[in-house]
């Protein structure tokens, strides 16, 4: 019903936790059970706190929780290893398998210490799957892209996120603890551009590389427009002006990149340099709003694109181009007819938009452009 409750105390996590300070934090399967477990790194901010207070200490033991897996967790610091009786001032924790084992290890950073790697060296015969997800569309590692998997009746979700936990970045890939089973019996890939591909009977104990597209004819384009291999575009029979999930064409693409090879090739066997993606930006506008690659805008108003083209919100080429500070992109645009007093759905024109973050020069070229038009 969009809220939540606080279940802490039914967890066993309260009281095991109230008297220390977590920093590095996260959520793990450990045992490849299945069920992810939980690590905190403490360690107090107050470095004299003993003096005010009788019972906490500015070094506290990091804390290992086993997960039940029925809602409650079990603490087991004791009897995973010498470090976990060694009070420090820990902070920033990466996950991740470093020796490629199969299972998870962990790095801790301390305060004014040594930082200490944690090989995870549970003795269990549970089974595990690794995703590392490459992307094409998506960002390069696929951060974002979010994984479910079946495995023996059980299901369980991921979200590829290095960026979790306090100051830290950890190894890219999910990982999936089966517990018995031996296969991953469905595994959906559902990537941050809204391609959703399905795996079935996958193998246990290995890494299992995923890239982001399908084995399509416009997969196969959309690849070679990212990879910049016009030799696989020449002699295809594929809509140029095909879109992907996010609207985007292959001219959209190899706009962004700045691949004016693969550009001309594009427009010159029939993509249209005007086509707009689901936000309504042209290439010529989602090229200055990513890049501002000069050489490109050139090539593109050449071709025929349109220079005072508004998107969705009413944002024009010269606008992101006024807002992003490019000078020499400014008045390019203004050579060419672009024009001046056209507002975005805000009310704001390009000179508006170049005050508010400070770009004195194409202030005053705005201004003169302004009184012309």
């Amino acid at each position: 019903d969009g809220t939540f409750t606080d279940v802490i105390y039914e967890a066993h996590l309260g009281k095991e936790s109230y008297l220390y300070v977590g920093f590095g934090t996260r959520y793990f399967d450990a045992d490849n059970d299945g069920w992810l477990d939980l690590f905190i790194a403490n360690g107090h901010i107050i470095d004299n706190i003993e003096d005010t207070h009788d019972i906490l200490t500015y070094r506290q033991p990091d804390q290992l929780f086993r997960n039940n897996g029925d809602g409650t967790f079990q603490e087991i610091s004791e009897s995973a290893g010498g470090y976990f009786q060694r009070p420090t001032v820990s902070r920033g924790t990466l996950f991740g398998d470093y020796d490629n084992d199969g299972d998870i290890d962990t790095l801790v950073t301390e305060n004014s210490g040594p930082v200490t790697l944690l090989r995870n060296e549970t003795a269990t015969q549970n089974n595990w799957v690794s995703i590392k997800t490459l992307g094409i569309i998506s960002n390069r590692d696929g951060i974002g892209t979010r994984l479910t998997m079946t495995a023996g009746g059980h299901t369980q979700a991921r979200e590829v996120n290095p960026g979790a936990s306090y100051m830290s970045s950890h190894d890219a890939r999910c990982y999936f603890g089966l517990g018995a089973s031996t296969t991953v019996n469905r595994l959906e890939v559902r990537w941050q551009s809204s391609v959703v591909q399905v795996f079935e009977d996958l193998p246990a104990n290995q890494e299992h590389v995923i890239s982001e597209f399908l084995n399509t004819p416009e997969d196969r384009l959309f690849k070679a427009i990212w990879t910049g291999d016009v030799a696989a575009l020449r002699g295809t029979s594929i809509d140029v002006n095909v879109k992907d999930a996010v609207g985007r064409t292959p001219l959209h693409i190899a706009a962004e990149k700045g691949d004016i090879d693969v550009a001309m090739f594009l427009i010159e066997t029939g993509a249209e340099v005007n086509v707009t993606d689901a936000n309504g930006n042209t290439p010529l506008i989602f090229i200055i709003h990513k890049t501002g690659d000069l050489k490109m805008i050139k090539r593109l108003l050449e071709k025929g694109a349109a220079v005072n083209t508004q998107n969705n919100t009413g944002e024009t080429a010269l606008m992101y181009a006024a807002w992003r500070g490019h000078t020499n992109i400014v008045h390019f645009l203004l050579e060419n007819r672009a024009d001046a007093t056209l507002k975005n759905r805000q009310g704001d024109t390009a000179l508006t938009l170049a005050q508010s973050q400070g770009h004195l020069e194409i202030v005053e070229m705005l201004k003169v452009a302004t009184i012309k038009d």
